[in-house]
This record gives structure tokens, C-alpha cells and sequence, in this order.
């Protein structure tokens, strides 16, 4: 009788869905090297020229997009910052891009990166 026709209808309750999403850590450590973007003129009258950049890093997955701290004046910045991203399709690549910050002008792509999160394992650091 009825307790026949709850257990069926219990039966044909969908499940629910297994969240296939996890957060994703990075730890970004520092630069080497970087590509010199901005000259100044430094010293009396100007005579002096110095080549920097004030490199910041961008990480983007899915639409959503993190950033560093900017490092001023330096080719071999550190900056030891832990980002994190929600992942919610593994087969999205991270787009990473490092970047001179300008504080007249537009900002300029120093270099860029695509990183698969494939072969990512959870709870496994990857360097």
C-alpha cells in the first residue's frame, strides 16, 4: 500500500549532483628577468636614463580574474602572494599574465602563460 508507494517515489527522487568544483591556490613566488618597459630619466638635467618595470601578475579562469600586488621599479620582483580561483571546469585553462603597471598609460603585457589544469591533482602541490 502506501508504504510500497513512498519507497518508490523515494527511488525516483533524483540524486543530487556531485559538485565538480574545488578551489584552486596558487602561490605566486616571483620573477626573473623580466622585460624592461619603462625608461626614466634620472640625474641632473635628465641624463641618466634607468630601465624598470612595476610588474603585477593576473590569473584568470572562467571569467574571474585575480591579481597581485604591484612591484615598483624592479626586474626581479618577489611577491610570496597566495591567490586563489574557483574551478569549475577542468578543461579551462589558467591564463596568467605578467604586466607593467603604468600609471599615465595603458598597462603593458609582459609576457603571458596558459596553464592546463588537466594534469592538477587535489590536495598535490604542482610547481
Amino acid at each position: 500500500g502506501k508504504e510500497a508507494e513512498a519507497k518508490k517515489r523515494k527511488q525516483n527522487k533524483p540524486k543530487p549532483k556531485q559538485s565538480q568544483e574545488w578551489d584552486l591556490s596558487i602561490k605566486l613566488l616571483s620573477g626573473r628577468n623580466l622585460v624592461a618597459k619603462d625608461t626614466v630619466a634620472e640625474g641632473t638635467y635628465g641624463t641618466t636614463f634607468t630601465h624598470s618595470s612595476d610588474p603585477y601578475v593576473t590569473l584568470t579562469l572562467g571569467g574571474v580574474t585575480v591579481r597581485s600586488a604591484t612591484v615598483e621599479k624592479d626586474l626581479n620582483p618577489t611577491w610570496n602572494e597566495e591567490l586563489s580561483l574557483r574551478v569549475t571546469d577542468r578543461m579551462q585553462r589558467l591564463v596568467l599574465f605578467v604586466m607593467d603597471e603604468d600609471k599615465d598609460d595603458e598597462d603593458d603585457a609582459m609576457g603571458k602563460a596558459l596553464v592546463s589544469l588537466l594534469d592538477l591533482v587535489e590536495g598535490v602541490p604542482k610547481a
